[in-house]
């Protein structure tokens, strides 16, 4: 949003002071949210909520995205609207009766998601439970990301096969903006509800092949590929597209296994690859214009299963000096 002349300003202005499109921006809050979901929410008719989607969107106030048939609108990201809607939402009364009603059927719209997720989650749960068995708790991964992120702040995160969104969640408080892709329409609403859920407005979601997204190019300052490499056919070609989708100095974060022997990650839960060796994982990353690899390896300290699994979080640094070289020439 580029606000450069009086009347812009009025413009913007004028589609904010509106009391509908006030109470969508409202309930925006929250994150992203369909047309239909919208109209549930605030009981609206879709022409009516859609004209005045249409009117905030080309105030660049919102951004839309449309998924087969579905379209989801959101805050657009532009420091000046977020500015303009924070100040707007501010003098909104808390206990207007829209705005209390709004936020009642906001709730009952979460209740349903969370519901949705927990019936998904019951039917595949020993499938899951079986796996994480055999590694180290996901706690234990999730506090190795952490620390290696731990100098890095107010970066854009970008999550390739974001499955049910976890890292988005055990990163939003420290990345200005997350995005998570992932192709499956069901983990995406799972993902969808629990960001939803904790509020996590600042996170969005896009149905897109990892391998070959439309975001733009340097985008963002770390790229995570959380338990995804094993199901690719062309885990380098993921690598790729994560160096292509990272600025100069950005970090890239894979979690995977060594390799291993259980025959039954393929036969059963659909794992194209037993593990990977750091050799593989560097090369990759080297030839995708990666530097200062690393490799942290997680062994299960004691377990009754002879057969165990022993995840790694390998981390590598976007070379700078490439896109300098590019300018330069």
């Amino acid at each position: 949003m580029r606000i450069s002349r009086l009347p812009d300003l009025v413009e913007t202005l004028s589609a904010l002071a509106e009391p509908t499109r006030l109470r969508i921006l409202d309930v925006l809050n929250v994150g992203e949210l369909t047309v239909s979901e919208l109209c549930e929410i605030l009981g609206m008719s879709q022409p009516r909520i859609s004209r005045h989607l249409k009117i905030l969107t080309e105030a660049e106030l919102l951004t839309r995205h449309a998924e087969g048939n579905w379209v989801f609108y959101r805050h657009a990201n532009e420091a000046q609207g977020h500015d303009l809607i924070t100040s707007a939402l501010a003098l909104y009364p808390r206990d207007d009766l829209h705005r209390v009603r709004d936020r009642q059927n906001l709730q009952r719209l979460q209740k349903r998601s969370e519901a949705r997720a927990k019936e998904y989650f019951s039917k595949v749960a020993s499938s899951w439970d079986s796996v994480q068995k055999l590694y180290v708790p996901e706690k234990d991964i999730e506090t190795a990301i952490r620390d290696l992120l731990a100098s890095r702040r107010n970066y854009r995160l970008i999550d390739m096969g974001t499955g049910t969104g976890r890292i988005l969640e055990i990163l939003a408080d420290v990345a200005r903006e997350g995005i998570g892709v992932d192709e499956s329409n069901e983990m995406l609403a799972i993902a969808r509800g629990k960001l939803l859920q904790k509020r996590l407005g600042h996170c969005r979601l896009l149905k897109q092949n990892l391998c070959a997204t439309t975001l733009p190019d340097d985008y963002a300052g770390v790229v995570t590929l959380h338990h995804v490499l094993h199901y690719l056919d062309d885990p380098a070609a993921a690598i790729a597209e994560a160096s292509r989708l990272l600025a100069p100095d950005g970090i890239l974060l894979i979690v995977d296994f060594a390799p291993h022997q259980i025959e039954e990650m393929r036969k059963k839960h659909s794992h194209r690859r037993l593990g990977y060796e750091d050799k593989e994982i560097r090369n990759w990353c080297e030839a995708a214009g990666f530097r200062q690899f690393s490799a942290k390896h997680l062994k299960i300290s004691c377990s009754p299963n002879p057969q165990t699994l022993t995840a790694v979080v390998w981390s590598a640094v976007k070379d700078a000096s490439k896109r300098a070289k590019r300018e330069a020439a």
